[in-house]
């Protein structure tokens, strides 16, 4: 199995144990989930793609915002935390680098990248890439997948 955030494969088995939700209020893609999402505070979109493999797909975009490193992973979790919870999404067990949602056959992982800009992974569709604002210290990505 293969994260498109190239985290651990057994991050992935265990988010994917995690859901029972319904998936009401999309269209059963990816982007159409990735379109409903709010953006965080101050940050700006730096790159978006798509990806498909094994019959999944999923919608990510990355970000940049100047907050400092030691408060910016957490203030991103907790923001799309409240969010998604308040949806109806349902919390993965978090790890170091990512936290997990799920919602019927709906995914979404919110990857904290850190310092250094990550790049789309090989075959991915690019729509968006565009160079961070000065003062950039912490990217982070919103992945949403199909399973």
């Amino acid at each position: 199995m293969r994260i498109f955030l190239i985290l651990p494969a057994v991050l992935a088995a265990v988010l994917f144990a995690c859901s029972d939700g319904d998936g009401e209020g999309d269209d059963g893609s990816p982007e159409s989930v990735m379109r409903s999402l709010p953006a965080f505070s101050g940050a700006t979109l730096v790159r978006e793609w798509t990806v498909s493999e094994g019959g999944r797909n999923a919608a990510v975009r990355e970000y940049a915002t100047s907050l400092p490193l030691r408060e910016a992973p957490d203030a991103v979790t907790k923001f799309y935390r409240e969010y998604l919870v308040k949806e109806g999404w349902k919390e993965g067990e978090a790890r170091a680098a990512v936290s997990g949602f799920t919602k019927g056959e709906m995914q979404v992982l919110l990857g904290r990248v850190g310092p250094q800009l990550m790049e789309a992974p090989t075959g991915a569709s690019v729509r968006t890439r565009s160079d961070a604002p000065a003062g950039t210290q912490f990217y982070f990505t919103v992945e949403v997948t199909s399973r």
